[in-house]
């Protein structure tokens, strides 16, 4: 059930959030796109509700930094890591921060849904 559910997406990468968002909007889901965590972090009372697709690499502040920012604040928001380098030893670092999980680009579409899925069932847990 997507409808009314919200992904935040943080991708320095304006073709990623472009072709994302088209993707996860025609999946029935509301997307907000930011260009950098600290886009993020500037209209974060905007968005903390939903599951955050969360680029590891950007210029700035990293994903990894964003995820640790949000825990010092208290906001617990499910997050995904997207990332277009292969990295066992920051997947591990993120997953044991809290991460539900971690796709390498390029994924696929079903895989994308199927974690983002699971990152919902994990909030509505919580």
């Amino acid at each position: 059930m997507s409808e009314n559910r919200t992904i935040l997406l943080v991708d320095d990468d304006t073709a990623v959030r472009h072709a994302l968002s088209i993707f996860l909007n025609t999946s029935g889901y509301n997307v907000r796109t930011y260009a950098s965590a600290e886009a993020y972090l500037d209209d974060v009372e905007g968005g903390t509700e939903g599951v955050m697709l969360l680029d590891l690499r950007m210029p700035g502040m990293s994903g990894l930094e964003l995820q640790s920012e949000l825990t010092r604040r208290g906001i617990n928001i499910p997050i995904i890591f997207l990332s277009g380098h292969s990295d066992a030893e920051m997947s591990v670092m993120a997953i044991k921060a809290g991460a539900i999980g971690f796709l390498e680009k390029p994924f696929g579409n079903g895989d994308l849904l199927a974690t983002i899925r699971e990152a919902f069932s994990v909030a509505d847990d919580n």
